[in-house]
């Protein structure tokens, strides 16, 4: 072995270098030699990757049938597992509170699902978790009430007759009533005052609205522990007595399997002729500004208001594409300024919020104390830019609404969320199709034209900054409006102003 050991490494070649010959750089520019066509790029994350076109999917329009008087919308999608309904009632705090109370009216939505006759609380959760179902009810608000019900379609003839119970014969037990007034009160009157981006938002909405206007009213909260579970049942029954009602359901069902399931429910429901109208907007007729004193506060929120186009507006399409540009995305030309470019925030963005007969565009952002006033110059530096030159067309690219209304029918919720919504904008499958393919293909011009006649000089505007007033009081001169200093309890409220 030792033989054959030797005789193989005197047979071996003597190697002429070694590794530990080669100088180090040169080693290391030897081992670092690449084909470059191997190496993957990195994507370039500093603008919008760019947006394949796509055409916006023919949706089903609703089927529609009358089941005991009430005009049932269908909409089947095919292989969900779960069904979707809500029961709307065309009726509100208007209608129903004319001389106040929203507070009151509201309740019966937040608590109609809290327990019925039938059900205790506990009960009632019980019922709904074994199916796996949940029978919702939403706030009562201005002009409509709705309550509904999602559940598994294996199991939703027994989700009816619970749906059923809380629909007709809802108890709003006294606990549950004492507690979600007192803790509405305690929110409002000791934590809202303290949180600056509460404050904003509630200011910047009573600000533009005055009290005496349908969406102005002011809440009471000393007033609401006294409300009594039989005012609730009152309105309850005003609701189903008068209200025009609908039903919309979403999923892999058909009227056939329906009918026999809620003609006992729509026959005790029945059909009302009232039907609450849809307030109008106000706009301001000069420029306000409203400053909050919160002297601990680090940072400062600033919102600005101006009116935008209403629901059927023909700038509505092109001012919603505006928006997206300007606040409405992550890389929008506010949030880039603002945030990347200037590091004087996590977060900017605007909204633009429509309604039947008004709409309102929102700015908000929160900066330090000391960087309001340049804040405030870049919010109305890129309002101007935007008016005035109009988006690129890399903007527009992105700007598409067609990617979400392409994902419509993927779940019962998410068509339930599309058509629902169409149930209050009151629109056509075909008519709310149209403005979305004119969102995927804008002409920068129109886009242009429409932020620019909203955004102005000329028009109204309402800003709202919440800050310590000594850091903040000599920043506000540059908007030429003098401030009218409110307190954060009165801000929440819309007290005195």
């Amino acid at each position: 072995m030792i033989l054959l050991l030797a005789s193989l490494i005197a047979g071996a070649e003597e190697p002429t270098t070694s590794a530990t010959d080669v100088p180090p750089q040169e080693l290391l520019a030897t081992s670092m030699e690449v084909d470059e066509a191997l190496v993957p790029t990195r994507p370039d994350r500093s603008k919008r990757p760019p947006v394949l076109a796509a055409d916006a999917k023919e949706l089903p329009a609703p089927e529609v049938r009358e089941i005991a008087g009430v005009p049932v919308s269908l909409v089947r999608v095919k292989g969900v597992k779960d069904v979707e309904m809500g029961l709307r009632y065309e009726m509100g705090a208007i209608e129903l509170a004319p001389g106040g109370e929203e507070f009151v009216v509201g309740t019966v939505g937040w608590l109609q699902n809290a327990g019925t006759k039938s059900y205790s609380p506990s009960e009632l959760q019980v019922a709904q978790d074994l199916i796996g179902a949940n029978v919702w009810s939403e706030e009562t608000g201005l002009t409509t009430h709705e309550v509904g019900l999602s559940v598994p379609r294996s199991d939703l003839a027994a989700a009816i007759p619970i749906l059923e119970s809380v629909v007709l014969e809802p108890s709003f037990p006294k606990k549950d009533v004492k507690r979600y007034t007192r803790e509405s009160a305690r929110e409002l009157i000791d934590l809202a005052p303290l949180d600056g981006s509460t404050i904003a938002s509630r200011a910047s909405f009573y600000g533009w609205y005055p009290s005496d206007h349908p969406l102005g009213q002011r809440p009471q909260p000393e007033t609401w522990s006294k409300v009594k579970n039989k005012q609730l049942f009152a309105y309850h029954e005003t609701l189903q007595a008068q209200a025009q009602k609908s039903l919309l359901v979403v999923g892999d069902v058909t009227f056939d399997e329906l009918t026999p399931l809620l003609t006992p429910l729509l026959t005790e429901v029945g059909q009302g002729t009232v039907r609450t109208p849809h307030p109008q907007g106000e706009v301001l007729a000069v420029d306000r500004l409203i400053a909050v004193d919160l002297p601990a506060a680090e940072q400062a929120e600033i919102r600005l208001v101006m009116a935008a186009p209403p629901l059927g507006h023909e700038d509505e399409v092109d001012f919603g594409v505006a928006n997206f540009i300007y606040g409405g995305a992550f890389l929008s030309r506010l949030n880039s300024n603002l945030r990347e470019e200037k590091g004087l925030t996590y977060g900017s963005r605007s909204g633009y919020y429509t309604r039947h007969g008004s709409g309102r565009w929102v700015v908000q952002t929160d900066v330090a104390a000391a960087n309001v006033g340049v804040a405030l110059q870049e919010i109305d530096k890129e309002i101007t830019l935007l008016g005035a030159e109009g988006p690129t067309a890399e903007e527009l690219s992105g700007a598409s609404d067609v990617p979400s209304w392409n994902e419509t029918l993927l779940t019962a919720s998410s068509a339930y969320s599309r058509y629902d919504g169409l149930r209050y904008t009151e629109q056509s499958v075909e008519d709310a199709r149209a403005e979305v393919v004119a969102s995927a293909a804008p002409e920068a011009e129109a886009v242009r034209a429409s932020f620019q006649r909203w955004t102005s000089d000329d028009q109204v505007r309402l800003w709202v900054v919440v800050g310590p007033r000594s850091i903040i009081e000599s920043q506000l001169a540059g908007l030429g409006v003098e401030p009218e200093w409110v307190s954060p309890a009165d801000a929440v409220r819309g007290a005195n102003y």
